[in-house]
């Protein structure tokens, strides 16, 4: 899809733009590096400007990365935590979260809507104040890239290993991959494509052959454990 920055469709018109205001800043970043040294008169300025760059770009990838967060499948969102979810806790009995330790009864009928049909079990990340696979309720968590990438400024990127067969394995930029730390040595760095094209796509899985917003739900402890 070549309608932008990204390939993404027109209900992700933010997406875009997100992604558009990364890539600019990663662009005006890295045409400081490769700007020749000055004489020590000008170099306040410019550390000024290199600071101002990275101030504006983690706002940017903050925002971002807090619109993709989200709860473990086995977990339901309560009041800005991750709690485990009622139905699994009460066998289906009480499905409905309406406190952090007290689950309820679904009921059509407000008569009926007594003591009994809420069910409350207490405790300090014990009872109903569980995660879903921690031991306790929890913010929720960024979502994550595929398999085959990598996250940078808040979007996924086919991995600069895969891209580069391991000679340039450090992402540094949208198109931008580097073949060891320090990376600000521009001799080390490789530029390869503008926006959608060349180091700057997706993995290529469910479609994502373009950067795009992490959207794998967060793993579970046992699925980090085994990777």
């Amino acid at each position: 899809d070549a309608s932008g920055v990204g390939g993404f469709g027109a209900g992700q018109r933010a997406d875009r733009r997100a992604l558009g205001s990364v890539a600019s800043l990663s662009r005006k970043f890295l045409a400081t590096l490769s700007e020749r040294p000055r004489r020590s008169s000008s170099r306040p300025a410019r550390h000024v400007r290199v600071e101002e760059i990275f101030s504006h770009l983690h706002m940017v990838v903050d925002r971002i990365m807090n619109g993709t967060r989200q709860c473990e499948e086995l977990e339901e969102e309560f009041e800005g935590l991750c709690y485990k979810q009622c139905s699994l806790l009460t066998n289906g009995q009480f499905p409905v979260r309406t406190a952090p330790d007290s689950c309820w009864r679904v009921t059509t009928n407000s008569s009926e809507a007594g003591l009994n049909q809420v069910s409350v079990v207490s405790g300090n990340c014990t009872g109903y104040q569980v995660g879903g696979t921690r031991p306790c309720p929890h913010p929720p968590f960024p979502r994550e890239c595929d398999e085959n990438e990598e996250l940078h400024l808040g979007f996924c990127y086919m991995r600069c290993r895969l891209l580069t067969h391991g000679k340039f394995p450090i992402r540094q930029g949208t198109n931008v991959c580097c073949s060891q730390e320090p990376c600000l040595n521009i001799s080390r760095l490789r530029v390869n494509g503008v926006g959608c094209s060349g180091f700057g796509v997706g993995g290529g899985l469910h479609g994502h052959d373009c950067p795009h917003l992490p959207d794998r739900r967060p793993r579970s402890t046992e699925a980090y454990a085994e990777a």
